[in-house]
């Protein structure tokens, strides 16, 4: 194989950096293969409504891996009794008009229990008094 000199070199690299940046880009422009949806003017069903004081502003408190029942062979309750004086300090600090709850409420499902510790987080949240939403994490089992 021969030694390359620096023009060869730079022609070739710029050549291949161009064609790595128009492969992509020439699927943004030819005619996508349609997917099979049609439109709908049908909305789900609405479980509830948030009415928000003022809609051109929206508060969003968004909460994401209070680890419910974590640690508690370390610490027994602890951290949980903690976590639950501290959530209705933050809610009056921040004053949201609604929660999110953004994954991991509870830690893991030891023993099959992950059912209870759902539904222990789920209380504590709604002990709360704010309209609020839930999305699973990866320990939420």
């Amino acid at each position: 194989m021969s030694d390359w000199t620096r023009r060869q070199f730079l022609q070739t690299t710029t050549a291949a950096a161009a064609g790595a940046m128009a492969g992509p880009s020439w699927g943004f422009h030819r005619q996508q293969d349609p997917i099979g949806l049609a439109p709908s003017n049908k909305h789900p069903e609405t479980l509830s409504r948030l009415k928000i004081e003022n809609p051109n502003r929206i508060k969003v408190l968004q909460l994401t891996d209070i680890h419910f029942f974590c640690s508690r062979d370390k610490f027994g309750d602890l951290m949980d009794r903690q976590t639950i004086k501290d959530l209705p300090k933050l809610i009056e600090l921040t004053q949201p008009d609604l929660l999110a709850v953004t994954g991991d409420l509870w830690h893991d499902n030891p023993g099959g229990r992950g059912g209870e510790f759902m539904e222990f987080g789920v209380e504590q949240i709604e002990n709360l008094g704010l309209p609020w939403l839930f999305t699973w994490g990866n320990h939420d089992q």
